[in-house]
């Protein structure tokens, strides 16, 4: 029932959710690849590519690619793009964290803090990974984990946010599986 729930929900909205094959390499924008994780679906919303196992707000795997000098990391309806802070090709890892946080602000999440930078690979590519807590706009506390990489001068972005505890703890492994699966082209 929760599902036709969502499906009915998604296609009032004009969005397209499909679901995906464990083990299968998807295009997310950029030239990355992903491998799909079990029991994940696609949900195409206007500009905006993420992926889902129980639904929107209970978890979410979001893909930023291509993000290029001047450009938002996404789009927050009601807001000008003018009105978003934007990725700057100079900026190093520790800006970037604070990009995430003054753009999830623009989101109405609350509380958001950044932690645990580190480097890690994006594929080939060198990147960083960093933690994520925050609350949504009716104050449910979160957690997330992002990985991203700056690749000639353009910013690829995946964030994983679940509410703390179950959802979380439920998702996490799956999120970091599919980010070790990440490869560019």
């Amino acid at each position: 029932m929760r599902r036709g729930s969502l499906l009915l929900f998604l296609g009032l909205m004009g969005c397209a959710l499909q679901s995906m094959e464990a083990g299968d390499d998807a295009s997310v924008g950029n030239g990355v690849t992903v491998r799909a994780e079990p029991g994940f679906a696609q949900i195409h919303l206007a500009a905006m590519r993420y992926w889902t196992r129980n639904g929107t707000g209970l978890d979410e795997l979001g893909f930023y690619t291509g993000i290029k000098e001047g450009q938002p990391l996404f789009r927050v309806p009601g807001l000008r793009i003018g009105d978003m802070p934007v990725y700057r090709a100079r900026m190093t890892p520790n800006d970037i964290q604070d990009l995430v946080v003054a753009s999830l602000v623009k989101k109405k999440m609350q509380n958001v803090r950044t932690g645990a930078l580190r480097p890690c690979p994006f594929g080939t590519a060198q990147g960083f990974c960093f933690d994520l807590t925050l609350a949504n706009d009716e104050g449910l506390e979160m957690r997330g984990r992002a990985i991203a990489s700056a690749r000639s001068s353009v910013l690829d972005l995946l964030i994983f946010t679940a509410p703390a505890g179950y959802y979380f703890d439920q998702g996490a492994p799956a999120a970091e599986k599919i980010f070790s699966s990440i490869q560019t082209h």
